[in-house]
């Protein structure tokens, strides 16, 4: 019988001498024997099979756990382990399709976070770099959109309307539940001022629903899940902080009345550059926008 010295073996397999000594102590590979004088370890040509299954398999994704029990469990006089790997290697293909599912929804979030930083940074490129006599109305002018059908996780609570107190509080509870569900965020943080826009400059509480969009999986369901019908809205954009949005607001409900539309339900403000941005509260940039529907 033809045996291998350890550095053999090395460069028949590709796999480095250290490599080889570790799968010899953890029993997944052990040489054929040892030489009594040298104790150099000698390999046979089964170790060589059994080298070419481990990477065969770990290229699968097996743990060195797995391949031992898969080389060491085997009853050479049956097929039975035949059977079981059939079954490891169907465990393993429904493990790797729920990862490339995970994947799959994991960029469609970074394509929507990058899409909506993006936005966000455009509009404060051109506020910054706006000429003097060009106010921000003229920069960013209001506008009538269909909004597209949202998935998110909602919370509506009766609330403290200091925005950053808020930021604090509600955005870490929505990620708290993002997390225990495992799932991605698509875009900003956006929210629905049930009492009206004016709650926020007028008094410290107001009815408000703070939601964060999520790519969602078809079979999802939870009791903060809530699916936002496509809607015809009416915008513009506010740069600076929330609080100084009253005039903006203002200067948009009219606009909707001379377009000849009628405001159709509460305020959504969608949130592109925040607090969580790391800038100034000079440099947030928010969507703020009403649902219209056309005057009769």
């Amino acid at each position: 019988m033809q045996l291998y010295t350890i550095g053999e073996i090395s460069k028949l397999t590709n796999i480095p001498v250290k490599t080889l000594r570790y799968y010899d102590e953890i029993g997944v590979v052990v040489p054929e024997r040892r030489d009594d004088e040298s104790r150099y370890r000698l390999y046979s040509q089964d170790q060589i099979l059994h080298l070419r299954i481990v990477k065969q398999f770990q290229a699968l994704d097996f743990s060195l756990a797995e391949i031992k029990s898969l080389l060491h469990g085997r009853d050479p006089e049956t097929s039975s382990h035949i059977d079981a790997l059939k079954t490891k290697l169907q465990t393993k293909l429904a493990e790797v399709e729920t990862e490339i599912n995970r994947l799959q929804f994991q960029a469609e979030s970074i394509r929507k976070t990058y899409e909506s930083y993006g936005k966000g940074l455009a509009a404060l490129l051109t506020a910054e770099g706006g000429a003097a006599n060009v106010s921000l109305e003229k920069q960013f002018e209001f506008s009538i959109q269909m909004m597209p059908e949202t998935w998110a996780l909602s919370v509506r609570k009766y609330s403290n309307l200091n925005a950053q107190q808020l930021f604090l509080d509600r955005c870490f509870e929505l990620q708290e539940r993002m997390d225990a569900y495992r799932l991605f965020q698509s875009g900003g943080f956006f929210c629905i001022l049930h009492d009206g826009y004016e709650a926020q400059f007028q008094g410290e509480y107001g009815d408000l629903e703070l939601c964060v969009p999520i790519v969602r999986p078809d079979s999802f369901d939870a009791p903060e899940l809530k699916r936002f019908e496509p809607v015809l809205v009416a915008k513009t954009m506010h740069i600076g902080h929330y609080m100084d949005a009253k005039d903006r607001y203002e200067g948009l409900v009219r606009w909707i009345g001379d377009q000849g539309y009628r405001i159709a339900g509460p305020p959504v403000e969608w949130y592109l550059i925040d607090v969580f941005h790391l800038v100034s509260p000079d440099k947030y940039i928010t969507n703020l926008s009403f649902p219209i529907e056309k005057q009769e």
